[in-house]
């Protein structure tokens, strides 16, 4: 979405062609300004028919490339890269890939194919990564020809600074993203347990594929803990202006990945970028990667995520300094508005497009 803004804000031209997501994550919407087109086929159930859909929306992208003849083709996940290939081996498009999530190898015969042609493109176009050891670790396995280091930072123009109303004293932890287990564990439960009733606890997003009914698992397991009244769920929220307007009425949003999670995430991860340009402090895991990583931004504060009472201390530590982390949180956001937002990430990509 960001990479689409910054290229219509520079004069490109931008069409956008996908599948539409499936579950709650149906609830956001992908924004478009003129100038700027979206195409999304609807998504299809597993089984032999969604093997044909896929077939179906390779052809349509081929088709619509070979109409509008494109300057860069930019592909953004596992499916899309036998598209690109395709385009680059055949038709001799300029190709970038962006891979956001590092995709999980094995799986069945259409996934090996996607991993195949990952393998043959990444070696022969510009690889786009939102963190640096991966794109080590991927040259190192398949080779890259170039990479280029991209964080999952939002836009300037989004960037808003804290924006809370309430006056009764409550302080508010803050969630958005994807609701899974090693992301918003039910230890945060336990640790709000363990603060005065005035702290509590909002989150907003979706369920995956995975992990279907965690939400109600996780309200559930509030209720037993007896703070079911100071934990709500907002639901998915469908633009990104809703999502900031809601996180910047909170204090301290949470970016509590496990330790072990699957991959290195900081600069990777859009949260804690998200908090601080919404005015928030922001509790990260405190590992040396995250610990590094923040180390000249004091409103990040860091946790051991699977330790309950650590995690409250850090929280309540906050409260105590009230007037100094207003002031600390107000450096996070300037920031983002000076230096940590995706116009500034993202021009390496546009320089990358302009330079043939």
């Amino acid at each position: 979405m960001n990479a689409a803004k910054a290229l219509h804000a520079r004069g490109y031209a931008v069409h956008l062609w996908g599948i539409e997501a499936v579950g709650d994550a149906q609830a956001m919407r992908m924004p478009t300004d003129e100038g700027m087109s979206l195409k999304l086929l609807r998504s299809c159930r597993p089984g032999w028919r969604q093997k044909v859909h896929y077939l179906q929306f390779v052809f349509l992208c081929i088709r619509n490339t070979l109409v509008t003849r494109p300057q860069v083709v930019y592909c953004s996940d596992l499916w899309s890269y036998p598209i690109g290939w395709i385009l680059s081996r055949v038709f001799r498009f300029r190709v970038i890939a962006h891979e956001h999530d590092t995709p999980l190898e094995g799986g069945r015969f259409a996934t090996r194919v996607c991993f195949l042609a990952r393998g043959q493109l990444f070696p022969k176009v510009t690889v786009v990564f939102p963190q640096r050891d991966r794109a080590q670790r991927v040259s190192r396995e398949i080779g890259v020809s170039k990479s280029i280091i991209v964080w999952n930072c939002p836009r300037r123009d989004e960037v808003c600074g804290s924006r809370k109303l309430e006056t009764s004293g409550d302080i508010l932890l803050w969630y958005h993203g994807s609701v899974v287990p090693t992301q918003f564990p039910r230890v945060i439960v336990d640790a709000l347990k363990r603060l005065p009733d005035n702290y509590r606890l909002r989150f907003a997003g979706y369920e995956t594929i995975g992990h279907l009914g965690y939400i109600k698992e996780f309200l559930r397991y509030a209720e037993a803990q007896g703070v079911g009244r100071r934990v709500s769920y907002v639901g998915t929220i469908a633009t990104r202006e809703e999502l900031f307007f809601q996180a910047s009425q909170c204090d301290i949003g949470l970016a509590l990945f496990d330790r072990s999670f699957r991959e290195p995430m900081v600069g990777a991860s859009n949260k804690p970028f998200d908090y601080l340009a919404c005015g928030l402090g922001v509790l990260a895991n405190g590992t040396e990667e995250w610990r590094s990583f923040f180390r000249e931004v004091p409103s990040v504060l860091h946790c051991d995520p699977s330790d309950s009472g650590d995690i409250a201390g850090v929280v309540s530590g906050c409260a105590r300094e009230a007037m100094e982390w207003r002031c600390t949180r107000a450096m996070g956001v300037e920031k983002m508005t000076n230096e940590w937002h995706y116009e500034n990430q993202f021009e390496k990509v546009i320089q990358e497009i302009g330079c043939r």
